[in-house]
């Protein structure tokens, strides 16, 4: 399995265009002290080569440290200081459940709201509406089953004076639940945006106005605004992805990334997070917001809240969001049991060295605290047992990369006598340790949360909960079928392109093939090629798959030729192998053409399967 693992990691490294990227572990010694760990975060931003960095460290009662380092703008030497407005994309989200949190306080609004019923005005697609109708804690808790947005969605630029409802309208088919609502998370852009609007519904005034009223006023979050205005232009730090600086992208539904704030702001509302609420909202409001309750299983620590995602960092459960856009990062994380949270922004795309910078903090913070102690609750049972066996997710967030998920994201759960085994089969294959707590939910012997649940689905019955993960069991041949056909299919690839230009150097040579040999061979050389431009459109668009991915470019036609050609080409790889006569032909030679073409023809059709022959990814 190692062997086999190998040139698997590499296809899928490939697809994901990723291989240019080090995730590069930083050397320096965890920070005791707040002046090491400043020192430490100053000469990480210096090696990284980030533009600037904002950072704050908060506690309950005040705001431990802010420091701003770096450049807002490259071009004209701008320092960044605590004026300088920056982007912070998803974190946005939370204010739309605060906002909807307070409206649910003065009894304008229940998240057992049907959405239908609040705002019909609005297209989506349920085809379980009878049974599992969504609602607004569907909205907040990414359980709609809906995809996220499209492509097309991603690369529209925005009119800024253009209505929620209007944007809303632009791309309905995104919101089409793809399992009953309330069954399965999977993060969605739209959910927020619909949020917004119900919010805009109710209060009879635009969801910006309503937000600046009821958080940014009340905080005192002068320095924070939705819109591209004087002030942005003036302040705003420049993003920048590759070092080269990007313009600013109107989203095309601002209450879900649009805001831009300074640090002192966003520490602001990250000392309002840490105080329960006060003075916005009810110690019961903001613990419903940390709460992951939607879902047909019990309630499990690390899953979706309402826009508020908690993360296990150093094996302490910290509640935030993070954003990205357009060249821009933040990261806001609270640990309510530890008094501490802290707020990074920066104009750099570079998500490993923002990484760095909070395993820094993270450490700084919980180096005095204890860690939970995890036990059994109760002795294995049964249904533990059970659980055994591979898995594959169910639940991705891009439908088109589902084909992609269901190769690669596997799982394997092995049940003991005294815990459960969890590891993935590629990737993050150290297994983690889990100890029952119920009959059906597992708590981590790392930190003594519940992170993982079995549960029944609608659709696909047995299932298991992990964090944002919904997985369902499969065989071991189904499992290792795929990956050594995908191993082959990268084979094939290769031994192509390897035999072409021996067939140059041999044709220099004065050597020849038969026709019979030439025609047998011509055709599985043609898919082998179009697989390669496939995967090498991919790579070159993913640098930027919103711009080039999402529009009609020369990377989504070439993508679109590239399945459709792989499709004809192999089709007739196929069909001249098994019409072709062996006689004439060495049995290596023949055998070798056969194999070839059977393997593309297990790819086209597993590619045809899940959509992506003829894909029209800008649509």
């Amino acid at each position: 399995m190692k062997l086999l693992s190998i040139p698997i990691i590499i296809y899928c490294l490939l697809l994901l265009a990723i291989s240019n990227i080090v995730n590069a572990n930083s050397k320096l010694p965890k920070a005791q002290t707040l002046t090491q760990l400043n020192n430490n975060i100053s000469k990480i931003m210096e090696k990284s080569k980030l533009p600037s960095l904002a950072y704050a460290l908060v506690k309950k009662e005040s705001i431990e440290e802010i420091k701003v380092l770096g450049f807002a703008d490259l071009d004209s030497q701008k320092r960044a200081d605590k004026d300088t407005l920056y982007r912070i994309g998803s974190v946005s989200k939370m204010f739309t459940s605060i906002a909807i949190l307070k409206l649910i306080e003065q009894g304008r609004l229940h998240l057992d709201d049907e959405i239908k019923t609040l705002v019909p005005e609005v297209k989506y697609f349920n085809p379980w509406h009878e049974t599992h109708p969504i609602r607004v804690v569907h909205l907040l808790e990414h359980t709609t089953g809906w995809d996220e947005i499209a492509l097309t969605e991603y690369a529209k630029q925005n009119n800024p004076e253009q209505t929620l409802i209007e944007s809303l309208n632009y791309y309905p088919e995104s919101r089409t639940s793809r399992w009953p609502a309330g069954t399965r998370s999977a993060y969605s852009n739209s959910g927020g945006a619909v949020a917004a609007y119900i919010i805009e519904k109710i209060t009879e005034q635009n969801f910006e106005s309503y937000i600046h009223e009821t958080i940014f006023n009340p905080l005192k979050m002068q320095n924070s605004t939705y819109l591209y205005n004087e002030q942005v232009k003036q302040f705003g730090a420049t993003s920048y992805m590759h070092q080269k600086a990007q313009a600013y992208k109107h989203l095309i539904y601002r209450p879900v990334g649009a805001i831009n704030s300074t640090i002192e702001d966003m520490a602001k509302f990250t000392k309002m997070l840490l105080n329960n609420g006060k003075p916005i909202l009810s110690p019961e409001s903001i613990k419903r917001m940390q709460s992951s309750k939607s879902t047909n299983i019990h309630e499990i620590a690390n899953a979706y809240g309402l826009n508020n995602i908690p993360i296990l960092l150093n094996n302490f459960l910290y509640h935030g969001h993070d954003g990205a856009v357009n060249g821009s990062l933040a990261d806001l994380r609270y640990l309510p049991s530890g008094n501490a949270g802290f707020v990074i922004l920066t104009n750099s795309g570079n998500p490993s060295k923002l990484k760095q910078i909070r395993e820094q903090i993270i450490h700084f913070q919980t180096q005095e605290l204890n860690k939970p102690e995890a036990f059994s609750e109760i002795n294995p049972n049964e249904i533990s047992k059970q659980l055994s066996g591979y898995y594959y997710t169910v639940n991705p967030r891009f439908e088109l990369a589902h084909f992609f998920n269901r190769l690669i994201a596997v799982y394997k759960v092995t049940a003991t006598e005294q815990e459960l085994l969890f590891s993935g089969l590629i990737f993050n294959s150290k297994p983690k340790k889990f100890l029952p707590a119920s009959e059906t939910s597992f708590k981590s012997i790392d930190n003594g949360l519940v992170t993982l649940a079995a549960g029944n689905d609608p659709i696909d019955g047995q299932v298991i909960h992990y964090g944002d993960k919904v997985l369902k069991q499969t065989s071991a041949f189904a499992v290792y079928s795929q990956l050594i056909i995908a191993l082959f299919w990268l084979i094939s690839i290769i031994s192509f392109i390897v035999i072409l230009l021996i067939s140059g150097i041999n044709k220099i040579r004065g050597k020849k093939l038969s026709e019979v040999h030439k025609k047998l061979r011509t055709y599985p050389l043609l898919a082998s090629f179009s697989a390669l431009v496939m995967i090498t459109v991919l790579i070159l668009g993913m640098k930027n798959p919103v711009l080039n991915l999402g529009n009609i470019t020369i990377f989504s036609i070439a993508l679109m030729l590239a399945t459709i050609c792989y499709a004809i080409f192999t089709l007739l790889a196929v069909f001249t192998a098994f019409k072709t006569d062996p006689v004439s032909l060495n049995k290596a030679v023949y055998g070798y053409h056969v194999i070839c073409s059977t393997v593309h023809f297990v790819a086209f059709s597993y590619l045809l399967y899940f959509g992506i022959i003829g894909i029209r990814v800008w649509a």
